[in-house]
């Protein structure tokens, strides 16, 4: 007989074998991961840093940390949707080298506006260099298949 919190007489808790197994996307394999990849996703990473200073300097108060949360959490919603490697409505490839392209220099806009426009155009060019060799290379894969 077993304790009343124990994990076979709790009902809540089931097998994990019983469970039904969720995936959005096919996990990535560790031989299908590249260095331009990597590349591509600390590019990802400096673009929400941009957002996130910028968002920091140009507000006040509460303000500036409304702005240093919400202007990332909104680009990652929007990257996650329409232009991860494995996101279920993933945009074609001139279209989504477009949009990401237009997402780094309204964030290096941003981080101009908020002070920092030598750091702005160095990120601006490395971080475009980045995503528009990362989509070269990669355009040829469809939705859902990463890059």
């Amino acid at each position: 007989m077993t304790a009343p919190g124990d994990r076979e007489s709790s009902p809540h808790v089931t097998d994990q074998a019983a469970r039904p197994h969720v995936s959005v996307g096919t996990p990535p394999n560790a031989a299908d991961v590249r260095a331009p990849d990597v590349v591509a996703f600390l590019g990802e990473v400096v673009l929400l840093g941009m957002l996130i200073i910028a968002g920091a300097h140009l507000g006040h108060g509460i303000l500036a940390v409304l702005l240093a949360i919400g202007l990332p959490t909104v680009l990652a919603a929007l990257w996650g949707r329409w232009l991860a490697p494995r996101a279920s409505r993933r945009l074609p490839y001139p279209q989504r080298l477009a949009t990401k392209l237009g997402l780094v220099a309204a964030a290096a806009v941003l981080l101009t506006v908020s002070g920092s426009p030598l750091w702005s155009c160095v990120v601006l060019a490395a971080v475009a260099a980045v995503f528009a060799v990362a989509e070269i290379r990669g355009e040829h894969r469809p939705a859902g298949q990463g890059r």
